[in-house]
C-alpha cells in the first residue's frame, strides 16, 4: 500500500516538474496547451470524454473476446488492499475515490501530457507524440492491473481510453478536465464494484 503510494507520488512530483521544464524551455512551442481552466461550455465534451471511457472500458473487453459478462477495469483500492477483502462503509469508499481522483488520475494524465508535450517537442511528430505516451500507458496498465484471459482486450480499451483522454486535453485545452474524466472513470468503477 506504501509503496503503490509513494510510487504515485514520486511520478506525480517527476511529471509536475517536466511540465515545469517544458514551459520554460519551449514556451514558444503550443502544440498541446494544457494549462486552460475548464469552463462551463466544456461541460459537454467532459461528458463525452466520461462516456467515452466507459464504452471502450466495457464494450472493446466484450467485443474482442466475446466474453457475455461485464467486465470492470481494476482500479487501486488502498484500504480494501490493508483489510484483504471486502470494505463496505462510507469512509473507506470515500478514501479510496479521494485516492484515485487525486492521485492516480492526477499523476497518471500529469505524466502523460508531460510525454506528449516533451515528445512533440523533440520530435515535432505529432502522430508519435500521441500514440507512443498512450501504448506505454495502456501496456503498463495491462501488466499491472490486468491479470487473464481478458489481458490483451483490457491493454486495447485502456490504449482507446488513453486517446479519449488526449482528446479531451485537446479539445477543452485543460488538464484538468481529463484528470476528472479519469477519476470520476475509477471513482465509477469502485462504487460499482461494491454493488
Amino acid at each position: 500500500m506504501f509503496a503503490t503510494t509513494l510510487f504515485y507520488i514520486v511520478m506525480w512530483i517527476v511529471s509536475i516538474v517536466m511540465l515545469i521544464w517544458i514551459r520554460i524551455y519551449y514556451s514558444e512551442v503550443k502544440w498541446l496547451d494544457y494549462d486552460e481552466d475548464p469552463t462551463r461550455k466544456h461541460f459537454l465534451t467532459w461528458l463525452a470524454g466520461l462516456a467515452g471511457v466507459v464504452v471502450a472500458a466495457s464494450l472493446i473487453p466484450r467485443i474482442v473476446s466475446q466474453v457475455a459478462f461485464p467486465t470492470a477495469i481494476y482500479v487501486p483500492s488502498p484500504k480494501r488492499m490493508l483489510a484483504q477483502g471486502a470494505v463496505l462503509d462510507l469512509w473507506s469508499l470515500t478514501s479510496d475515490v479521494l485516492f484515485n481522483i487525486c492521485l492516480v488520475a492526477n499523476s497518471e494524465e500529469t505524466m502523460k501530457t508531460a510525454a506528449h508535450t516533451a515528445l512533440y517537442n523533440s520530435t515535432k511528430n505529432e502522430l508519435l507524440s500521441i500514440v507512443l505516451p498512450v501504448t506505454v500507458w495502456s501496456v503498463s496498465h495491462g501488466y499491472v492491473a490486468y491479470v487473464g484471459p481478458l489481458q490483451l482486450p483490457l491493454i486495447v480499451a485502456a490504449f482507446t481510453a488513453g486517446i479519449i483522454l488526449f482528446l479531451e486535453i485537446k479539445f477543452t485545452r485543460s488538464l484538468l478536465a481529463a484528470i476528472l474524466v479519469h477519476g470520476v472513470y475509477n471513482a465509477l468503477t469502485l462504487i460499482v464494484s461494491l454493488v
